[in-house]
């Protein structure tokens, strides 16, 4: 009986095969059995249904404790959600200040914060979305407030704002990363507390 989870090839390199099992490379389906080994006593296993027949050991047809296989499953659902997601972080209130050739942001908060978007096709986080998100992370009225979305290019020189104002602008910001796939920071500008007038007749 095996003391790790693993599984060979056609060749007899051994391999670790990756979440659930379903086939082994011989073809054969997979069949759970019961480890009555003093070492994992009723631990469940996965094996191709010919190994189990012939109660191979040693060989080099897939074996993988039970256990471990849905820890792999989890492991590999976890990293395909990180993958269908949008993250963006963002500095609420702030202004630009210019230090030479370059505009660099002051922010009046210390704190970044984040949104998510369960999505990976950027077409579908537009202005209007990505708005109402923040508004609704930073408790903000959206009919009463004027904010100004804008970020620094990280391939501008020199430095200098970007002011994103429609679908496109979104699109351009999720877009524009640099060599090790880092976005830039996203600044919003809390202009003005908008005015509600009551019409009266």
């Amino acid at each position: 009986m095996y003391d790790s989870s693993s599984s060979t090839t056609g060749g007899g390199i051994r391999v670790r095969t990756p979440g659930i099992p379903i086939k082994g490379w011989c073809g054969e389906r997979i069949k759970e059995l019961i480890s009555k080994t003093n070492l994992n006593p009723y631990r469940r296993y996965d094996r191709c249904r010919y190994a189990a027949q012939m109660k191979l050991e040693n060989d080099n047809h897939i074996f993988k404790w039970v256990d471990e296989a849905f820890t792999d499953e989890i492991q590999q659902l976890d990293y395909q959600m990180c993958l269908s997601s949008t993250n963006i972080h963002f500095d609420y209130d702030g202004h630009y200040s210019k230090c030479g050739d370059d505009y660099e942001w002051i922010p009046t908060d210390a704190r970044l914060y984040a949104i998510s978007f369960r999505t990976s096709s950027l077409e579908e986080i537009t202005y209007s979305l990505l708005k109402e998100r923040i508004c609704r992370k930073m408790g903000i009225d959206p009919f009463t407030k004027r904010l100004n979305l804008s970020f620094i290019p990280l391939a501008v020189e020199p430095k200098r704002q970007s002011y994103i104002l429609d679908d496109e602008d979104v699109f351009v910001y999720q877009t524009s990363m640099d060599k090790e796939q880092r976005r830039n920071i996203l600044h919003l500008e809390d202009i003005q507390e908008l005015e509600i007038v009551q019409i009266t007749e």
